[in-house]
């Protein structure tokens, strides 16, 4: 994120594009569609050097790979519980 934003401050539209078209690709392979929709469209605001949607955009794309990490440790929390009480027990999970 650090970078996409520094790109946009930069307004290096090309480069803001290229990486936009990659987070597309990388939600939809690790199947996030919205990470996918949302980068296609920060991907179209950089190809026509729309500052005002790119920055919306970006802003809208932190909050949802915030709430993703945040569900994520979420979800490892209770099989970090499971490997303890595993280990405590000496019975593998």
């Amino acid at each position: 994120m650090e970078k996409l934003e520094q790109t946009f401050k930069q307004a290096n539209w090309e480069q803001l594009a290229i990486t936009a078209h990659g987070l597309k690709g990388s939600g939809g392979t690790f199947g996030y569609p919205e990470i996918t929709e949302i980068a296609g469209r920060l991907e179209q605001a950089a190809f026509s050097a729309d500052g005002v949607t790119a920055e919306a955009t970006i802003s809208e794309l932190r909050m949802r790979v915030t709430e993703i990490v945040d569900s994520a440790e979420e979800t490892r929390r209770p099989i970090m519980i499971l490997g303890e009480i595993s280990q405590s027990c000496n019975t593998p999970v």
